[in-house]
């Protein structure tokens, strides 16, 4: 089809090259992870880069005209990989932009469609074989119209016109719902790279095309050689229509030594492909656990270990995933090759326990119910359970479990979305509030024109209260009334208009404010204590840290931080040394008002850490050369007023989530205080100096396990005396013996595992608890009707009556 044949980056590069001598400007991929987005975790399509600041006309685009080479990730095919040798999870979308306003016309269909075609004949195509297919188009609240364009049958690109807003009072009608035309009209073209590779090269797929040489590679591992008639087998494997019977078909096409061939090449594919994936979600900051964008990396992740320990090559996972990371390195941080390969082996230990304790989850519900779908979803969803693994396991027992061929693309489809959270949207008429805050931070007092008042709140024409956000509370304090000095319990900020809460009502037309600036003072060093603790996080654990949460207060503060393991105690150490080298520079900390699209340039999209913040214009808190954020809190004018930073606590709050409890400044050194003093207190009671605790402290505790092992001899000949007892004076009804006698409460639980003489039943009671063991084939434990815990053949009772229960034992068994 295509007269030239050019690998990935040439055909990539050759792309770029088109457009940027028509007048395009060339800027760098977005990342996977859509962290400027709201309501979706992973980039789809590169028109992704620019919603919803953009596309909305809120923010003008970082270049127009513009072309991008944008990896996106799909979670809907990754059912389709290793089926059909086309689809795949992960891609390049070439895509060039232009966005039309009313006043600034760039290009629109024709020109367009005309790119399209000229492209193609760069590359040797006869326009003869290519066809352009209109269509209507909607998508995420916009419409338009959209035209495909295949060439001899293969569809290579979507060109999309976005000119539409949906409306229900609007007069366009596409597909059954409305619109109304939108001032911004968005050309939004996606070429797929991978299927033009596959086009240029004419191999027989697009895995060919893409990964010959790790396909190579991993038959190298297995130690198998392609056939002869390689390419013919792929051409037929990949031209079944019917993939709904994938194995039928090949079975009816190919001969027994080919369909295990092609068995073996489809796993080598989802390797292939899902390397690949995986690669960009961990270079990008995804970190994988069981909620977000974490879920869907685990998802992939999961089904990779799967397919290589079905080919026996789970020892080879390193050496795949380097040789993947290079092959792809130009859009790649060579930083956090060893960061992921330390991240897949900790996956990979996690996976191996959880294959090991799911299995006697699944044979339980095997004996409970015929398990379906849901269950299999569940199954996967709670415990990561493969399932085929569940299918195994049940047809090792006879049972069939079917598994629905879109099963991950199903499971994935109920996790690519974020729920959005609701806002606090209240429209209130009055003038902008001016934030003497920002002007100066350090203000303590102000004067200010009342605006509106009522019994409760008050909204004046400026104020240097800061209004709760962004993870730091609003400041309290007082506004004085003529002779009144009333109480300022809280301040927010509803679009532009800062209202604050207050004990009472204010009846005078001016007021002056007052806060109280010790509290304000020490959430200014926390503040800023949480960028520098996050810089910090990073610079230790790596570039993967990105912020999950964050909560600012007067004493403790807690930073939650994405990480894929438990931060060790030498780890915390290091952490709060950075932290300490920072502040003792006493670098500047500076605020400004910048661009969106100049500051995601120069600081990328460690911007949104805090949050997404909206409009054109936005707060950069920077602290040196250290770490820059988005940010509208209030900040010390340099580290060196924040004195130290203390970590009082890390713990793990969810999975893939690490969080550390914190203070600075006099916060922080009243934790060590606190410490010290637990110490000293601790060493009086065992009397010895700090210095000496431990070894004190492990001497006591060697002594402790010794007395403890002398204890636990004692109670078993005590527990053996006592059975011994006990099983000397049964009760015998219908020929099944049944043993009772008292123990201390103590004893009783422990007696339990020498309670096993077959067809007996034993009921041990103390004062405040007693035990039924049932060793016959009788079931009386749910036939008793009593109130207690029943764990298999055992009843736990407590506070009963023993006399009551042996009562009803005996009328049981008749």
């Amino acid at each position: 089809v295509m007269n030239r044949s050019l690998s990935f980056y040439e055909m990539m590069d050759h792309f770029l090259r088109f457009f940027e001598e028509r007048g395009h400007t060339v800027i760098n991929r977005y990342p996977v992870v859509a962290r400027w987005r709201k309501d979706v975790f992973l980039v789809n399509a590169s028109i992704y880069d620019f919603q919803p600041h953009v596309t909305s006309g809120q923010v003008p685009p970082p270049a127009n005209p513009l072309v991008v080479p944008q990896p996106c990730i799909r979670m809907v095919d990754i059912d389709d990989v290793g089926k059909t040798g086309r689809h795949l999870t992960s891609f390049i979308m070439l895509g060039h932009h232009a966005f039309n306003y009313p006043d600034d016309y760039k290009y629109w269909k024709d020109e367009t469609v005309e790119y399209s075609l000229e492209f193609l004949k760069s590359l040797g195509v006869d326009p003869d074989l290519v066809t352009f297919k209109e269509k209507p188009w909607i998508g995420g609240g916009n419409g338009g119209y959209a035209v495909e364009v295949i060439v001899a049958g293969l569809e290579l690109a979507t060109l999309v016109f976005m000119e539409f807003k949906e409306d229900p009072s609007g007069d366009i009608e596409i597909e059954g719902k409305r619109f109304v035309p939108m001032p911004l009209k968005v050309v939004d073209t996606g070429y797929g790279l991978e299927r033009f590779v596959w086009s240029s090269m004419a191999l027989p797929s697009v895995f060919d095309s893409i990964y010959g040489d790790t396909i190579d590679l991993i038959f190298s591992m297995k130690g198998i050689k392609k056939p002869e008639n390689y390419n013919e087998i792929v051409k037929g494997f990949v031209s079944i229509e019917n993939k709904e019977n994938l194995e039928d078909e090949l079975r009816r096409l190919f001969d027994r030594e080919t369909v295990s061939f092609i068995e073996i090449l489809r796993k080598v594919h989802v390797i292939a492909d899902h390397t690949r994936t995986l690669i960009f979600m961990l270079n990008d900051g995804i970190v994988p656990s069981n909620s977000k964008a974490g879920y869907l990396a685990r998802m992939i992740i999961r089904r990779f270990f799967r397919v290589l320990e079905d080919l026996g090559i789970q020892d080879r996972m390193d050496e795949i995933i380097r040789f993947q990371f290079n092959k792809f390195s130009r859009q790649l941080d060579p930083q956090m090759l060893p960061i992921i390969l330390d991240i897949m082996k900790v996956e990979h230990e996690r996976y191996r326990e959880t294959m090991e304790k799911g299995m006697a989850i699944v044979d339980r519900l095997l004996k409970e119910r015929k398990i379906g779908v849901e269950d299999l979803i569940e199954l996967y969803d709670t415990h990561g359970i493969q399932p085929e693994l569940v299918a195994e396991r049940a047809m090792s027992k006879g049972i069939e479990i079917k598994i629905p061929d879109n099963f991950r693309s199903l499971v994935a489809s109920r996790h690519e979305r974020q729920e959005l959270e609701k806002e606090e949207n209240v429209a209130l008429n009055f003038p902008p509030t001016e934030a003497l805050y920002y002007r100066d931070p350090y203000m303590k007092e102000f004067d200010a024109n009342v605006i509106h008042s009522e019994e409760g709140i008050v909204i004046l024409d400026r104020t240097c209260f800061y209004p709760e956000g962004g993870g730091q509370p609003g400041d309290t304090g007082y506004l004085i009334c003529g002779d009144k000095r009333i109480r300022v319990k809280g301040v927010k900020k509803y679009g532009e208009v800062i209202v604050h809460s207050i004990d009472g009502r204010i009846d005078c037309k001016e007021v002056h404010g007052i806060i109280d600036w010790e509290r304000r003072y020490s959430l200014m060093k926390n503040h800023t204590a949480t960028h520098i603790l996050l810089y910090s996080c990073r610079k230790v654990l790596g570039k993967h840290v990105w912020q999950a949460g964050a909560q600012k207060d007067e004493f403790l503060s807690r930073l939650d931080i994405t990480h894929y393991k438990k931060i060790s105690r030498e780890e915390i150490m290091e952490i709060e040394r950075e932290a300490l080298r920072v502040i003792t520079e006493n670098v500047q900390v500076e605020s400004s008002w910048m661009d969106r699209n100049d500051a995601e340039k120069i600081y990328g999209f460690k911007l949104y850490e805090g949050g997404i913040p909206p409009g054109k214009v936005i707060r950069v808190v920077k602290i040196g050369d250290y770490d820059a954020e988005g940010c509208g809190g209030t900040h010390v004018a340099r580290t060196g007023e924040i004195g130290f930073i203390k970590i009082m606590k890390e713990e793990r709050i969810q999975d893939g989530v690490s969080r550390l409890v914190f203070s600075s400044g006099e916060g922080a050194l009243r934790i060590v205080h606190e410490n010290e003093n637990i110490l000293h207190e601790a060493s009086s009671i065992l009397r010895v100096s700090p210095e000496e605790l431990p070894r004190a402290s492990k001497r006591f505790f060697e002594e402790w396990k010794y007395l403890n092992k002398i204890k636990e001899r004692y109670e078993e000949t005590i527990i053996s005396l006592e059975i011994d007892r006990i099983i000397s004076r049964p009760i015998v009804k219908n020929n099944v013996k049944l043993y009772y006698g008292e123990m201390d409460d103590s004893l009783v639980m422990k007696s339990l595992r020498k309670l096993k003489e077959k067809e007996s039943i034993f009921f041990i009671y103390g004062k405040n608890i007693g035990v039924i063991v049932d060793n016959t084939s009788l079931r009386i434990l749910e036939r008793l009707n009593l109130s207690g815990k029943i764990n298999k053949n055992i009843l736990i009772l407590e506070n009963s009556d023993p006399k009551e229960i042996l009562k009803a034992i005996e009328s049981v068994l008749g």
